[in-house]
């Protein structure tokens, strides 16, 4: 069983980007992960997400793939070679409704098909504690 408050702990001081454009799917995943870390920032599409990320430094970038002005993805893999130019440790996790190809062959840590339950939201929070190794 997952100790919550242990994992709140060693996470809290991590900083999230959710990028989601349902704003229901949004506002919830902004309640959950608001217990977990102290900074949570959401975006409703691609292109916000990547002016969120170039304005703040995150820890954390999880995004829906399908989303309008920019895919997910893309927004990702731009992400993703920013951090590297800055040596940045940086977990990124994709979701999506479907099985996407170009996801799936993509360097995220974490792939996620929805609807996603409540329990394997305490395994992407495990990875996230394993990929910062606290």
């Amino acid at each position: 069983m997952i100790d919550k408050k242990q994992l709140r702990d060693k996470l809290s001081h991590l900083k999230l980007l959710y990028v989601e454009d349902e704003a229901p799917l949004r506002e919830q995943g902004e309640i959950f992960f608001n217990k977990f870390f102290n900074l949570v920032e959401t975006a409703s599409n691609g292109e916000e997400g990547l002016e969120k990320f170039n304005s703040k430094t995150f820890d954390i970038v999880i995004s829906d793939i399908k989303m309008p002005k920019k895919y997910g993805d893309i927004m990702l893999l731009e992400i993703i070679k920013q951090a590297e130019q800055k040596k940045q440790i940086l977990f990124t996790t994709i979701l999506t409704a479907t099985l996407e190809e170009r996801a799936i062959n993509s360097p995220f840590d974490l792939f996620m098909l929805k609807p996603i339950e409540f329990e394997q939201m305490f395994e992407l929070l495990q990875h996230i504690e394993r990929k910062f190794k606290l």
